[in-house]
């Protein structure tokens, strides 16, 4: 079986990914790569940061970085001067335009006006709130320290600082109504910020969420009600003039997050920091993932003894290409080149059935799901793949 994928002269664009991997605290629904104690480590970290950033340019070569995201964990722990140094070594090695979208996330247990505008200062010009709820009861459910009041502040406090701000939500939760959601959403709504995230519950292994689930101390939402919220939350945001552009994230005209979108569009991207991940073409034109040791003192003494984090560092074959060229770009609105499903027999022909069925569309040269197609992402690729 032959896959299409694109192998082509050097990419320009590159987005770096940064992780800070520390939080106050660690939540029930969370399965990232994030742990509580820290303070000993910064300063370490940080140097170390330093280092994996000039070695990842080996592998690159000159590139126009396109975004830097801060992740986590709470990246909004960090000392505004982390922050500036990182961003001044980035500019020393590649080189960081006035059009390099930058952004942190923050949670408003770690936020106030003067750390904001610190932030800013270093050289962050875009904000992603975890705010999750507006409703204190659901807020003790997902384990979040902060209140609704803190949420409503921190979001108030960030629209007088930046011009690009986003927060997430998370809905879906065991008792929750639809009545109970669109409120939420109306109080989101009413900040007039630019891009929201959405997201349902998920329980993902290795959390407290799928221990609580396994003992059967409370039960997830059913499928056929999951479906409603969504089928809810687009129509709604869509009707309040957000565009739709991936599964879980609604923005105004020309304010998607670059950084993901240009990971769900399959560019190059380096993951700096404990547990950070990576897609690149290298110097040498091959296609590679890297994966950085994750806990943060492995991460540390790799980096301290040979100048990088790297795990694993593996050749993408063309079929691994073609997969997450699906997997990624299936998510957008755009969708993915036709050409990427029309090269063999048997994906064009279980393209066409989901084509017939109503649930993917041609558009122009791309081909996308459609609004039906949205709901079943997961078996039209599983179905496409294999």
């Amino acid at each position: 079986m032959y896959y299409y994928c694109y192998i082509h002269a050097m990419k320009e664009n590159l987005s770096i990914y940064i992780h800070w991997p520390w939080c106050l605290k660690k939540c029930p629904y969370c399965d990232f790569n994030s742990h509580v104690a820290y303070t000993e480590l910064q300063e370490q970290y940080i140097a170390c940061l330093l280092d994996d950033i000039t070695h990842q340019k080996t592998l690159t070569g000159d590139r126009n970085i396109k975004s830097i995201f801060f992740g986590g964990g709470t990246p909004s722990l960090m000392k505004p001067d982390y922050i500036q140094a990182i961003l001044a070594h980035i500019d020393s090695v590649y080189g960081v335009s006035s059009d390099t979208e930058i952004t942190l996330e923050a949670n408003p247990t770690s936020s106030s006006h003067q750390k904001f505008n610190d932030f800013k200062d270093a050289g962050i010009n875009r904000l992603s709130i975890g705010v999750q709820s507006f409703n204190d009861k659901h807020l003790t459910f997902l384990g979040r320290e902060h209140t609704s009041k803190q949420a409503l502040n921190t979001i108030e406090t960030a629209c007088k600082t930046f011009s690009n701000v986003s927060f997430d939500l998370i809905y879906g939760l065991p008792d929750q109504s639809l009545e109970s959601w669109q409120e939420q959403l109306k109080v989101a709504l009413s900040f007039n910020t630019k891009h929201l995230s959405a997201y349902q519950l998920t329980i993902e292994q290795n959390t407290k969420f799928f221990s609580d689930v396994k003992n059967k101390k409370w039960q997830p939402m059913d499928n056929d009600l999951q479906a409603d919220f969504y089928e809810f939350t687009r129509e709604y945001l869509k009707s309040h003039n957000f565009n739709h552009y991936e599964i879980s994230n609604f923005c105004k005209e020309s304010f998607h997050c670059k950084h993901n979108y240009n990971i769900w569009q399959y560019s190059d991207y380096i993951g700096v920091g404990a547990g950070a991940h990576g897609r690149i073409q290298t110097i040498e034109n091959k296609y590679i993932s890297t994966q950085n040791y994750r806990m943060p003192k492995a991460y540390i003494n790799s980096v301290e003894h040979v100048k990088h984090g790297l795990y694993t560092q593996t050749d993408l074959s063309t079929h691994n290409i073609w997969q997450e060229k699906l997997l990624m770009g299936l998510r957008i609105q755009k969708g993915v080149p036709c050409a990427l499903l029309e090269q063999d027999t048997q994906v064009k022909q279980a393209c066409d059935k989901f084509i017939t069925l109503g649930m993917l569309q041609k558009n122009s040269d791309n081909i996308a799901l459609t609004e039906a197609g949205q709901l079943h992402l997961d078996t039209i690729i599983s179905d496409i793949i294999f």
